[in-house]
């Protein structure tokens, strides 16, 4: 999505270790109302995720946490503090209460519920509850027997593509009418990618959705580069609520007549793709000789939990106890008896007037970065699916809270967010704004480098003139590069691999038109080259067609440029072939090369099992356990590829391309030559923050080839083999050399 591009909002900024200096002074005044603001934090996100209420469904969160902060800041004592904090808490959740450290370990006792009722609790197969979104329908939050109904971030998408090689240089207009007989929201959404996935260009309708029972009619004009590949679009419904697109059009835009001409590019309403995350929406999609029509309902709630969730819940906590710092304990229920689990009518508005919405941006930038720690800290307090790897979490929220402090621009919120999720070790994670519009335009330099056991050098270079592949960089902008590295490493999360090629990445981003000097090292002698941010892309390092003969029989495809005819194509090619290299240095498209087409090369089924898991959170702090496993379980497909195969992976294989290293490790279908892959795998959470930017994360657990983590660490490959700084000179791709010897040693 168009906005920061992960974490990239290049407006310099002051180290971490400068902020934290500027409050190491004041840093034992500030200790009490810090340990106060972590109970706030962890009182709120136990409360806010497990109290099984439906009041806690009803009110601001924003407005509980900061109301927090300030009692935090505002009480005289510890116990007045721990005092104020029940009090405040107590209408949302029944039963919360304040007991000593004597009753603490005394759990309540829900007893026999009307009618043999099962107790009602949280259910989190993962976690869609605020500020989560719930884009992979394989994660659900909801109450236990109850959907979670209305919930504005419960969405039904459709999604359709093109070819945009046609169309390069031109304009698209996507047009349609929108109504919602029933509120919630309705967008179009267009979406244009260049290579590798880049996105172009992208409006979801963000700030202008369609919420009245009148029909609207809506258009957005979108520009189709030449690096463009495909054009994405589509509509969203948000809410479990009925909706209406009409009249549903794409067509060429004609600037000089100010309006779309021709006939629509939309056709075959069959081939749309809808994902649902409540699983609740019911949808048809009809052409007409006016355009495309989407109609949504809603189909009845679900049925009671499955029998897996009630077993897994039962014998769980049925309540949940946060120490304060007067050293008395804050008991939560985490079940209750259906009768007394609801809201009357009336209570709804006056809960509501108690714990009213608000505008966070009226908010000081550090008040509103501190939201989004406390946000952000708990979600991955509860359900980060690598919870029990986090050693040093609650000391990240103190210091989160502590430079929160100082926070006074969005780059300094911005950076914060990145240093606090540093700490999980994940590399999917991503920090953005949220709305597009708030970013400014990026640009990359026309260089790629990569790490190499001499230092940092350059592979390719469109400025021959100034820059050649096999320079040396020594520093950036003044400052030496192992300094400039250091820095940046914290503000990226995952294996060291992946941190440093994102780190990397970072180096040679920033404002479109703007220049960055590189100090750089060739022949012994060091020069200085400035270079402006003009690239619209990464330039890539690793970049083939994606099919090409190396000569006596051997085919090279690179899965990650495969695109419209999809890899099933090649399949009659290479079984002519004597040798052939699969290339996963990248990410390949699962729309064009899914991962069935292994199962060309098994001699058996695929009996990798339960390796993807989403986990259930049974209580609070991270008891999560596995509720729902799956598997590819590919079979065996015909005709089988008997040639002898040789993949190629490093760094670049992130998220799916580890889930083919995967497949290819487990069954030996070939040798894996390169360096280990980037160790994130497992669909990505977004979280929707109060002040403005989006964090995303890895939702599930995901095992490696032999059952074991490998999240962090990546897959290892059989042949290890990497370039060097004369390699690169040489313009030498050594990895595939590699594996063509071995296609000649077999």
């Amino acid at each position: 999505m168009a906005r920061c591009n992960r974490n990239r909002c290049f407006i310099t900024s002051v180290f971490v270790v400068l902020a934290g200096a500027a409050f190491a002074s004041s840093e034992d005044q500030q200790a009490p109302i810090v340990d106060r603001e972590i109970d706030v934090v962890r009182a709120v996100g136990v409360v806010r995720y497990f109290h099984p209420h439906e009041a806690v469904t009803r009110v601001d969160w924003n407005h509980v946490l900061h109301r927090g902060f300030e009692l935090a800041a505002a009480d005289t004592t510890d116990e007045e503090f721990a005092r104020s904090l029940r009090r405040w808490l107590a209408p949302i959740g029944r039963d919360i209460a304040r007991v000593a450290a004597d009753d603490a370990s005394t759990q309540r006792t829900v007893g026999a519920c009307r009618d043999g009722e099962r107790p009602v609790r949280w259910v989190h197969e993962g976690v869609t509850a605020d500020p989560a979104v719930p884009l992979a329908r394989v994660y659900r939050s909801r109450r236990s027997g109850h959907e979670t109904g209305g919930h504005p971030y419960d969405h039904v998408v459709f999604t359709k593509w093109i070819d945009a090689a046609p169309l390069r240089g031109k304009e698209l207009a996507y047009t349609g009418r929108i109504r919602m007989p029933a509120g919630g929201e309705g967008v179009l959404w267009i979406r244009v990618d260049g290579p590798d996935r880049e996105q172009l260009f992208y409006d979801n309708m963000y700030d202008r959705p369609v919420t009245g029972p009148e029909w609207s009619a809506k258009g957005l004009v979108v520009p189709i580069p030449d690096r463009a590949v495909d054009v994405h679009f589509g509509t969203v419904v948000y809410g479990t609520v009925p909706a209406e697109f009409d009249q549903l059009q794409l067509r060429v835009f004609d600037e000089q007549a100010d309006q779309p001409v021709g006939e629509s590019l939309i056709e075959d309403p069959g081939t749309w793709r809808v994902t649902s995350d409540s699983q609740r929406h019911v949808h048809q999609v009809v052409q007409r000789e006016d355009g495309i029509a989407i109609r949504v309902t809603i189909a009845p709630a679900d049925e009671p939990e499955s029998e897996i969730v009630q077993e897994l819940q039962d014998g769980a906590p049925v309540d949940w106890t946060v120490e304060l710092v007067d050293g008395s304990f804050l008991r939560v229920p985490l079940a209750l008896c259906p009768e007394i689990a609801e809201l009357e009518a009336r209570d709804r508005e006056r809960l509501w007037q108690r714990y009213p919405g608000g505008a966070v941006d009226r908010l000081s930038p550090s008040e509103q970065a501190k939201l989004d720690v406390a946000a952000t800290w708990g979600v991955m307090q509860h359900f980060y699916p690598y919870r029990s790897m986090l050693d040093d979490w609650p000391q990240a929220l103190r210091a989160a809270l502590i430079e929160s402090r100082a926070v006074e621009d969005r780059d300094h919120h911005l950076r914060l967010l990145q240093r606090l999720l540093h700490h999980i070790d994940d590399g999917h994670v991503s920090v953005y704004e949220t709305d597009p519009a708030a970013e400014a335009p990026q640009a990359f330099l026309p260089l790629a480098v990569e790490r190499v056991p001499e230092g940092l050098v350059v592979a390719v270079s469109n400025e021959s003139q100034a820059v050649r592949p096999g320079d040396l960089v020594l520093g950036v902008d003044g400052e030496a590069i192992e300094t400039w590295m250091a820095r940046a490493l914290v503000h990226e999360s995952g294996s060291l691999q992946w941190r440093t090629f994102r780190a990397i990445e970072d180096l040679l981003l920033g404002p479109a038109g703007e220049q960055r000097m590189l100090s750089l090292e060739r022949d012994g002698s060091r020069f200085d080259a400035t270079l402006e941010f003009s690239a619209p892309g990464p330039v890539r390092s690793i970049d083939y067609p994606v099919l090409r003969e190396l000569g006596e029989g051997i085919v090279h495809v690179f899965l990650p440029a495969i695109r419209q005819e999809g890899v099933a194509s090649l399949i009659p090619r290479l079984m002519d072939a004597e040798g052939i290299v699969f290339d996963l240095r990248g990410y390949p498209n699962p729309t064009f090369v899914p991962a069935e087409f292994l199962g060309h090369f098994l001699d058996a089924p695929d009996d990798w099992t339960a390796w993807l898991q989403v986990l259930l959170a049974r209580a609070p702090d991270g008891d999560l356990v596995a509720s729902i496993q799956d598997q590819f379980a590919l079979p065996v497909a015909e005709p089988r590829v008997n040639t002898p195969t040789v993949f190629l992976a490093d760094h670049r294989a992130l998220s799916y391309a580890e889930s083919l290293v995967g497949v290819i490790k487990r069954h030996g279908i070939g040798p894996i030559v390169g360096a280990p892959t980037a160790g994130a795998n497992g669909n990505v959470i977004p979280l929707v923050l109060p002040g403005g930017f989006t964090a995303s994360f890895t939702g599930m657990r995901v095992l490696g080839p032999d059952g074991s983590p490998f999240h962090a660490q990546g897959i290892e490959p059989d042949v290890a083999v990497g370039p060097t700084r004369s390699d690169l000179q040489a313009e030498r791709d050594v990895v595939l050399e590699r594996a063509i010897d071995l296609l000649h040693e077999r």
